[in-house]
């Protein structure tokens, strides 16, 4: 999956191109702007080649680049380090530039670039957790977390079988896959010796998930997509076969060996889900605060503005709901009623499904006259 780290570094590069093609920006100084221009291209390479999945996910595994279609991203022990190190390397290269020298987006992109790296590093040295999703999690494996969650999906979805190559590819990726969950154990096992462990609920929605995937070969998705897809392309019967192989040699034991790991913990686990538990947790937590909304405001600040927020939108909604003859029970209590009340739903019947899309038609048509106020 890729991260906001990659997509930036990549979305800067091309964000460069494109406003100075339209001439909407002054130009930087010749020499200041073209080190840029390279120095993110060779981020955006770097990216790709320690996240092949991006590579996948937007079509660039072919050329060049074609070796990454067989590999996966090291989740290890030593992938973190070499992460820790890459970040420093881009955040040590893009200070070396004069920001002075540069104008207009040259300086937006270096600016925009710079800032996620810079909030990238301390939860990359808290050392906890990953980086799947839209924000960096402190749970390394997770309902949402995790190479079992993405990579199966990714393999379905987005690693195209076209090729005798392909499939090559994509059984040295289900091989690569029973590494990933490895890691996953390994790195899950290093955060509990510091504390780090999931609440129960939790653990219990993904040891339920890991069980769903680890089934027998014959059942297994990832075989089935592997070999349908190769029967229709005419490159034969023996991957299947193959992918069941690694199934059953690597990526189910594997499987097995992660459900055990999780089980491990689950009697100690806690049902209370912050994470000031933790000792790094408070740490964590203004870090990805800071990554992931841009704020300078603390943990305590973000809290207390939910909190009145919470009874602003509170106090307008018991006045809506009283207007509607809903005076009893806490105003969620009341909003709950509202998901008991039949007159609320459309109807279970050809014309109840017919009213509903043309409900949401007229909705979009409503977005769709506004978006030239918020797109170009």
């Amino acid at each position: 999956m890729l991260d906001r780290r990659q997509l930036l570094g990549a979305g800067a590069s091309a964000a460069a191109v494109a406003i100075a093609s339209r001439g909407w920006a002054a130009p930087s100084d010749p020499g200041a702007g073209a080190r840029l221009t390279a120095l993110l291209d060779g981020f955006f390479q770097e990216n790709l080649e320690a996240q092949p999945e991006g590579a996948t996910e937007l079509g660039f595994d072919k050329g060049a680049n074609a070796a990454l279609k067989s590999r996966l991203e090291d989740v290890s022990s030593a992938g973190m380090a070499k992460a820790r190190s890459l970040n420093a390397e881009h955040i040590r290269k893009l200070k070396a530039i004069d920001r002075s020298r540069l104008k207009g987006m040259d300086r937006v992109n270096y600016d925009t670039v710079l800032y996620v790296e810079e909030t990238t590093k301390p939860l990359l040295d808290l050392d906890i957790g990953g980086r799947d999703g839209f924000s960096p999690s402190c749970y390394v494996i997770s309902p949402i977390t995790g190479a079992y969650q993405r990579v199966p999906v990714m393999l379905d979805t987005k690693h195209a079988v076209e090729t005798a190559a392909d499939a090559e590819a994509y059984l040295a990726r289900l091989d690569a896959f029973a590494t990933a969950l490895d890691s996953n154990t390994d790195r899950f096992r290093h955060d509990v010796g510091k504390g780090v462990v999931p609440p129960d609920f939790l653990l219990d929605i993904t040891i339920g998930q890991l069980g769903a995937l680890r089934v027998s070969a014959d059942k297994s998705d990832l075989v089935a997509s592997l070999d349908r897809r190769a029967r229709a392309k005419g490159l034969g019967d023996g991957y299947g076969p193959k992918a069941a192989a690694i199934y059953d040699q690597k990526v189910g034991p594997a499987l097995d060996r992660q459900i055990a790991a999780l089980k491990a913990v689950r009697p100690s686990a806690v049902h209370d889900a912050g994470v000031w538990r933790f000792k790094d947790g408070p740490a964590f937590y203004a870090a990805n605060l800071r990554y992931t909304t841009t704020t300078n405001m603390t943990p305590e600040e973000v809290h207390k503005m939910g909190l009145d927020q919470a009874a602003e939108i509170g106090a307008r909604l018991d006045v809506l709901l009283r207007k509607q003859g809903l005076t009893q029970g806490t105003v969620g209590q009341r909003i709950a009623g509202l998901y008991k009340d039949p007159s609320l739903y459309y109807p279970n019947t050809d014309a109840g499904r017919a009213a509903l899309l043309a409900g949401l038609q007229a909705k979009l048509k409503e977005v769709e006259a506004r978006l030239p106020r918020m797109f170009d």
